[in-house]
């Protein structure tokens, strides 16, 4: 590396992929409600880029054809890695870093707020500081799928300028993608292995009864994670297991399968627009809307209207 001061690299800030990267990303998750968690999808030309530290942990899956790297990783020099699609590269944060390609390549990046790991850490009684370790190429299929799910997440909910809208239902789906993603890297990644316990019996039948009054109640916002475990006041990872093994779905499929119920019933009156209906159950973007409807009635809205007013 050389002596130039290097660039630190915050995801979060407008425009940082610039300060990287040639191209703007083909989707970012940089205008979501997301919290702790963030995507890009790129696909650059032959590029090499400068000095750098990430404030974020970085994992980034390749998805296009076989390609050679090379690599600056602190060790002096740069190391040629040879990536085929689906292969992983784990970057921690704060690690000065630098690559250079000759050909075009397509990756996604998926950063995790280094906070939200020492949050997960604590709740999980870990006392050592957590450290990530980097990898250059490893296969991984879960976090292969959890990227994937993220980007599919994003294209759901295009915007005619490129960038995906918050929509109601994506902060926690993010959320627990985030949770699974963090414990994940502290179970395989971290120098200090964290042993993961596990919980049983599910929530007090209380704070189930609290909890889903709250989800019904807010049904139309846009629910996170973290303030629905506040509601019952236990961490955001104990109240996601807690809640499936009470419900037998996770908090987002719960939510999600109680918006489509809520709709059913609105739809199935005379009066009101599919878009008024859409906004009524959480959902801003009606053809975000349309297609989770479709997807777990086998009809558009408009069908199910039509089919209830006969």
């Amino acid at each position: 590396m050389s002596n130039i001061t290097p660039v630190t690299f915050d995801v979060t800030q407008d425009n940082s992929s610039q300060q990287i990267f040639p191209r703007q990303p083909i989707l970012s998750s940089q205008k979501t409600t997301w919290q702790g968690i963030y995507l890009g999808h790129h696909r650059q030309p032959p590029h090499e880029t400068p000095d750098y530290i990430p404030t974020q942990h970085t994992l980034s899956i390749h998805l296009g054809y076989s390609r050679d790297e090379e690599q600056w990783w602190g060790n002096g020099h740069f190391q040629r890695t040879h990536f085929i699609h689906g292969d992983i590269g784990i970057y921690p944060a704060n690690c000065p870093q630098k690559q250079r390609w000759k050909e075009e390549i397509e990756f996604i990046d998926v950063y995790l707020e280094p906070l939200l790991l020492s949050q997960i850490a604590d709740q999980l009684n870990c006392s050592e500081r957590v450290e990530i370790l980097p990898h250059q190429t490893i296969r991984d299929p879960l976090i292969q799928q959890m990227g994937l799910a993220l980007k599919a997440e994003l294209e759901s909910t295009p915007s005619p300028h490129g960038t995906a809208p918050p929509a109601a239902g994506s902060q926690l789906y993010a959320d627990s993608i985030a949770q699974t993603l963090a414990i994940h890297l502290l179970k395989r990644y971290s120098v200090q292995k964290t042993e993961i316990p596990t919980y049983t019996g599910g929530l007090s039948r209380h704070k189930l009864k609290i909890a889903i009054a709250y989800i019904h109640e807010y049904l139309d916002q846009d629910l996170s994670l973290a303030v629905m475990a506040a509601v019952v006041q236990i961490s955001p990872h104990y109240f996601a297991s807690l809640f499936k093994q009470s419900t037998g779905l996770t908090p987002h499929q719960y939510v999600t399968v109680h918006r489509i119920e809520r709709a059913k019933q609105l739809l199935s009156q005379p009066e009101g627009a599919i878009a008024d209906i859409a906004q009524q159950v959480g959902f801003q973007n009606q053809s975000y809307f349309t297609t989770i409807f479709r997807k777990h009635t086998g009809v558009t809205p408009k069908v199910y209207k039509g089919m209830k007013s006969q």
